[in-house]
């Protein structure tokens, strides 16, 4: 059984919950969703590496 799903778009989910873009609330969001998506790359690149070295 297929359910039809009533979500077109996370922009609308995302306008809902912090606003529309350029809004101070949706900028703040946008800010803080990138940092930890920056710092979890660090991290992993950062695990790789240690992975790499321990391995030599």
């Amino acid at each position: 059984m297929r359910v039809k799903s009533k979500l077109h778009s996370f922009d609308i989910v995302l306008d809902e919950l912090y606003g529309k873009p350029g809004t101070p609330e949706r900028e703040s969001f946008r800010r803080e969703a990138r940092a930890f998506c920056e710092e979890k790359t660090a991290s992993k690149k950062a695990a790789e590496h240690k992975t790499a070295v321990l391995s030599h």
